[in-house]
């Protein structure tokens, strides 16, 4: 960690344009990490724009909401650090701020998924709850934590561990999250305004997902489609779904479950899955079709006409669910 600090905090010094990469379809941990990192490069005295794919959910901007996030790539704009927090793989930037990233000559990467490989020049990618620990234990020493930093992280850690039910969360995780608290006290005030009251676009996209869910291989594997016809209907994101696949989890006998939301082309078939089983990797499963994550969390992509993506899935989960 001590040799990726010290080549971090040198480019920052030697940058004049800093650019900060989130995933596609962020999360808490991706955008939390990314608007935090915005603020201690603030703290060190360099601005920073932040980039993402698409516009996230209502869900994570009620928590960054002050930041400006930009999704048009200017052409024109010239960088010359980028920093990609709590992304596996390249690709999983998302094809406009790709193409900006690749101009870059010089790249880190902060990360927490045991698939990434190190697309960067310099990857920091360490096995723990979140980002925003990584980003806690590389930066709480160099720069003067406020509030609205401690929150960030704080948010980011907390829901990508499950509200430390997950068992990425053990004994550090709690100690940085106890260490946050006491800089930003009211913080889990916060999720139930986020997530204790759902809108009623939420609601109908979830009642549309739940009426969609068909289970397999025994009833341990459980999917959801969801079409674009049920987005319009909702009126609801793409982005506001990203849950769905979580709430399967608390079927009983359930130990996969998967959601299928379609995308732009009929065709195209963007798959997260999840697992609360300790025996079950679902990264692996996503592997198999050039996707990963995180061993219980994971998401991929495949081409083809629904029913036989589905066929797919089923047939490497059935290797898994013995």
């Amino acid at each position: 960690m001590a040799s990726f600090i010290n080549e971090l905090i040198k480019a920052i010094n030697n940058s004049n344009k800093i650019a900060i990469f989130s995933h596609e379809n962020s999360d808490h941990d991706s955008l939390c990490s990314s608007c935090a990192l915005h603020l201690i490069l603030q703290k060190l005295g360099k601005h920073s724009d932040i980039f993402v794919e698409e516009k996230p959910s209502n869900a994570i901007l009620h928590f960054v909401n002050s930041f400006e996030l930009k999704t048009e790539i200017n052409e024109s704009d010239k960088y010359d650090l980028a920093i990609v927090c709590d992304t596996g793989e390249a690709k999983r930037i998302g094809e406009k701020c790709l193409s900006l990233f690749n101009t870059i000559p010089l790249t880190f990467c902060i990360d927490h998924h045991h698939t990434n490989k190190g697309y960067a020049k310099y990857n920091y990618i360490k096995e723990c709850s979140s980002t925003c620990e990584i980003l806690y234990n590389l930066f709480h020493n160099k720069v003067d934590f406020n509030a609205q930093i401690a929150k960030l992280l704080y948010t980011g850690i907390y829901m990508d561990c499950g509200a430390f039910t997950y068992s990425n969360a053990n004994y550090k995780t709690y100690k940085c999250a106890s260490e946050l608290l006491k800089l930003a006290p009211n913080s889990n005030d916060e999720f139930f305004v986020a997530f204790g009251i759902a809108h009623t676009e939420n609601f109908e996209i979830t009642k549309l997902a739940m009426n969609s869910v068909k289970f397999y291989l025994k009833n341990q594997l459980a999917i959801s489609v969801l079409t674009n016809e049920d987005f319009k209907k909702a009126n609801c994101p793409k982005t506001d779904a990203k849950f769905i696949v979580s709430y399967m989890q608390g079927i009983k006998g359930v130990k996969i479950s998967a959601n299928f939301r379609q995308g732009k082309n009929v065709n195209d078939w963007f798959i997260s899955l999840r697992t609360s089983y300790d025996d079950i990797d679902v990264s692996k499963i996503a592997q198999k079709f050039n996707g990963g994550g995180h061993k219980r969390a994971s998401g991929l992509t495949l081409k083809g006409d629904i029913n036989k993506v589905i066929n797919a899935l089923v047939y490497e989960c059935k290797k898994v669910l013995k």
